[in-house]
Formats: C-alpha cells, structure tokens, sequence
C-alpha cells in the first residue's frame, strides 16, 4: 500500500502533519475529513518526491531515543493524552529522522492506535514496543516509558564512552598512515633516483620502503581494487546469517563483549520483568535487544525450557555463556520470588565493572599504539637517515 505525508489544520487552525499508508490521495483526503481535519498537502511518497530522504529507514539514535521518551514520559505523567503529547513533540523536534518518526506515530495514534501498535510501524526498536505492550496492559505507561528513558541513557552513555577511549589512538594511527604513504610515495623515490645515479649501495630499511613504493606505484590502482573488493566481501559476509553466527561467536570470546552482553542482558530482563512480563516472553524479546545472533538459538531453548517449568538458573547454567554471578543471583531471585530485583542489582555490578573495564583497556591501548607506530616511525626515520650518512661517507 502506498505512503502518504499530509498536513492538515484542525477547527483550531492548527498545522498537523503526519505519514499514512492509504490507496489513494482521495482516501486520504477522507480521512482527514472524518477526523475533523482540513487538508492542505497530501503527497505521495517516491523515489521522485523532493524529500526522498523519507524513504531511507535509517536508525534513530539512542540519544535521539532517550530524549523521545524522557518528554513522553513527562507529558503522560502530567496527565496529558498521547495525540497532544506526540503533537507538540513533533513541533519541537529538529531532527528529521526523529521528527519523521513522531509524525508517523502521531498519524496512526490519531487513528486510535495504541502506542505500542504505532511503534510497531514506527522506525523504533522493537523492544521499545514491546515495552510500551507491558506498560498499557498493566496500566503503566508512563513508568515503563521512563524505564526505557534510562534504559536509552545508560546505553548511550556506554556507546559514548567506548567510542571516546578510542578516538585517541585512531588519530595517530591515520596520522602515522599518511606519514608513512608520504615517505613511500614522494621521499623514498628521490633517494633511491640518487643512489642510483651515484652507483651507492642503499641500505636494508631503504630497500625495502623502496621496494614497497615500487609496488604502489605499479600495480596501486590492482591493490586498492583488491583491498575495496575484499572490504565489500567481508561486510557482506558479516551482513549474512553465518556471518552474525561467527561474529557473535567470536564476541562471546572477547571479556569486555561478553561483559557488555550479561549487562545488556540484565537490564532488560529486569526492566521487563518489574512491567510485568513474564519470563518465557521476556526472553523472546531480549532476543532483538542483545544484539548477538549466536545467542538467538540459545534464548529460544531457555524460553521453552522456561514454558516447560524449569528453571531459568538451571537453563542459564546449561546455556555455558553466562556469568556465575549472574546465575547466582537469578537462583536467589527464584528462591525469594523477586527476580527483577537481583537481575537488576547484577546489572548495576556488571555497569561498574564495564567502566572499569572500559578505562583500562584505553589506557593500555594508548602505549600499546604508541610503540607500533613508534616502530614504523623508527623504520622510516632508519630508511631516510641512513643513506644519508652513507652518502656523506661517500663523498
């Protein structure tokens, strides 16, 4: 069915905009009618309309996320119904892709959708709409929306910070990177072009930059194909099914990934199960949220073992993946009948521990970048100041 985005004016005269999937222009020029509504653009949306950027679904990110609940929550809070809530949210918004989603949510809520029914069809997460079901069946929304607020917020914060330890040493990398193509490129050459000339035996780190920058020279544009086509192949095969399997697997490997996965895996189990979702479901729903798809197979067997009435310390236990801690805590939570507690309690030691964790290897990276680029620099320094001496000694 195809797409359409409308503005329209209420009785008030006020500007409402939204996307919905209709027939035709006239359907939805009806619709509109029978809201109440006066129509003053209807556009269908194609690979020829002049916003085609409405047609690229790309990810909303998760600060984006948690500002779109923090305000959800207040408005829902103070009393406010979603329509208006999602009205002025759209008015405020000044990112596209955000703006966009919210118009979408607010075109459907008008049709007396739910809003777990709107994310649905919305570019958000699906444990976001899932959530959101939990909330409205217990008759919580608004808690649950600010659940998924500080959900969003501790996960952008840890994005953040990953991503900060590390721009440090990518600088110097692409810095030592262009210095070393540099030397390869333009300086080597015109040594070699002199030794050459002055029939001057070139030392064994000039040689081989030398001979390096021979190869570039001659077949650069046969490697750079080479090196794009193998890029595209492997993104390719990370992209597919048994790619996610072995990228997963390999994370499953790595502390600090299998670290951030039990975190993962706790605060969500413990946001849903404190909404009121019970364990079986939860466990399907953390299955999108945790990101690995070795562990997809996994969370499906704990999820039957779990509809069969067994229980979820034992399957954990059986799955080989998951932390001691973790188990020991979830077993208390069943012995005492409140698992969300310890779930939670865990997740906030795997948190401190990832922090830490996270320091750390950003401090070890920094020197362990620092003495390889180091040693490239050292070979270049080697390969230029050598047959310098030895052509002084020459003459």
């Amino acid at each position: 069915m195809p797409l359409f985005v409308y503005k329209a004016a209420n009785e008030a005269g006020k500007t409402l905009a939204g996307r919905i999937d209709r027939n035709s222009a006239h359907e939805v020029t009806e619709y509109l009618a029978l809201k109440g509504l006066y129509p003053l653009e209807v556009r269908k949306l194609s690979l020829f309309s002049s916003d085609i950027s409405d047609l690229i679904k790309k990810p909303v990110s998760l600060r984006a996320l948690a500002l779109f609940c923090r305000q959800l929550s207040f408005f829902l809070e103070s009393g406010m119904l979603l329509p208006r809530a999602l009205q002025i949210m759209t008015a405020q918004s000044k990112d596209k892709r955000v703006k966009r989603m919210l118009m979408d949510i607010h075109g459907h809520s008008l049709e007396g959708k739910s809003l777990s029914d709107c994310l649905k069809t919305a570019p958000a997460p699906p444990f976001m709409a899932a959530v959101c079901h939990v909330g409205e069946e217990s008759g919580r929304l608004a808690e649950s929306i600010r659940q998924l607020a500080e959900y969003y917020e501790k996960e952008y914060t840890n994005r953040k910070a990953m991503t900060g330890a590390l721009i440090y040493p990518a600088f110097l990398a692409v810095m030592m990177f262009a210095l070393m193509i540099l030397a390869v490129m333009y300086v080597i050459p015109n040594y070699t072009a002199i030794f050459d000339a002055e029939g001057i035996a070139l030392p064994l780190p000039t040689r081989i930059l030398a001979s390096a920058s021979c190869v570039i020279s001659d077949y650069g544009a046969f490697i750079l194909m080479s090196a794009c086509s193998v890029i595209l192949l492997i993104f390719a095969f990370l992209r597919s099914k048994r790619g996610a399997m072995l990228t997963g697997f390999i994370k499953l490997r790595i502390p600090i990934w299998r670290l951030s996965i039990n975190l993962r895996f706790c605060r969500c189990l413990s946001m849903l199960l404190s909404s009121g979702q019970p364990a079986h479901e939860a466990l399907n729903i953390i299955r999108g949220v945790v990101g690995n798809a070795y562990l997809d197979s996994i969370f499906l067997n704990i999820s039957t073992g779990l509809r069969q009435g067994r229980k979820l310390s034992t399957l954990l236990a059986e799955a080989k993946y998951f932390d001691p801690l973790l188990i020991t805590m979830v077993e208390t939570g069943e012995e005492t009948g409140n698992l969300s507690r310890p779930v939670a309690q865990c997740a906030a030691y795997y948190q401190t521990e990832q922090d830490r964790a996270s320091a750390l290897y950003a401090k070890l990276a920094e020197p362990a970048i620092m003495i390889f680029l180091g040693s490239v620099l050292a070979l270049i320094m080697l390969s230029i100041i050598l047959p310098t001496f030895d052509l002084v000694n020459a003459f």
